[in-house]
């Protein structure tokens, strides 16, 4: 779970200031993105490991990006935001977000709901077998590594040595 990079997809600065402050301080990585379309554009290019989605943004709403998230993969989505209808979260749920929070939230609670999702979703207790250092990915469970640009992915090939190394780093 160390150096998981959530992605904080909130149009609010105060409310993403505060996710992003507790969110480092328990060891995580953040990035922000203040509407839709800026949220999908650093999932698709920084390939979070998590993704806290606010519902009410501008350009593409949570809903629509959530959908496209799912379509792209199976990375985490907690919905973060001030509908507390029974029919917002049952829709939410529905696409496919793994938990739902509502504003006003306290922000330790957010963090443990992240930590549970990653537990969840990485293996109990074992973390997340990708790291992710910008463009490098690395996966701890085949010890393999690649670097991902746009055209795709370029695997690097490493001995087991120089694999532990870069492991090792990745971890610092």
């Amino acid at each position: 779970m160390d150096n998981a990079l959530i992605l904080v997809a909130e149009d609010e600065p105060e409310i993403a200031a505060i996710l992003t402050a507790y969110l480092e301080r328990d060891g995580f990585r953040t990035v922000c993105a203040a509407d839709g379309e800026t949220a999908l554009m650093h999932h698709q290019l920084l390939r979070p490991d998590l993704v806290l989605l606010d519902v009410q943004m501008p350009k593409r709403d949570g809903f629509a990006v959530l959908a496209e998230v799912r379509h792209r993969g199976n990375t985490p989505v907690i919905m973060a935001t001030a509908r507390a209808e029974d029919l917002d979260k049952l829709s939410a749920l529905h696409v496919g977000a793994d938990d739902y929070v509502v504003k006003p939230f306290n922000p330790m609670e957010v963090v443990a709901r992240v930590k549970a999702v990653l537990r969840r979703t990485n293996g109990a207790m074992g973390g997340p077998t990708v790291l992710r250092v910008n463009r490098i990915a690395i996966d701890t469970a085949c010890y393999s590594a690649c670097v991902e640009n746009d055209d795709g992915d370029a695997r690097l090939d490493l001995t087991l040595t120089e694999f532990r190394i870069l492991e090792h780093m990745a971890r610092a």
